[in-house]
């Protein structure tokens, strides 16, 4: 899973942003779970999603939807979301849980 469809997901089903609390959370599940290193404070990691700003803002020190984005939620969840594998969309769901 790569990490805009994590983050991507996130948002399109959570919706409050994501902030380095959440990033936190997100990162010790992913070491343990799900292989992917996001070894990095909010800002590097909204540096890595610079190519989807379309999608994301970063407003008061969280990872947001663009008002586009947040109007139009389904949207997201298509690009991000829909197109990720069943086992993908389970440990999102549990990601949710969590933060």
């Amino acid at each position: 899973m790569l990490l805009p469809n994590l983050i991507g997901s996130l948002l399109a089903l959570q919706g409050n942003g994501i902030g380095d609390k959440e990033i936190k959370n997100i990162e010790q599940y992913c070491l343990n779970q799900l292989q992917i290193s996001i070894n990095k404070n909010i800002t590097e990691i909204f540096y890595e999603l610079s190519n989807y700003d379309d999608c994301f803002a970063f407003y008061d020190n969280k990872i947001v939807m663009t008002e586009y984005y947040l109007k139009n939620n389904h949207i997201l969840k298509k690009r991000f979301f829909d197109v990720l594998s069943d086992d993908e969309k389970e440990e999102i769901y549990i990601l949710i849980n969590i933060i």
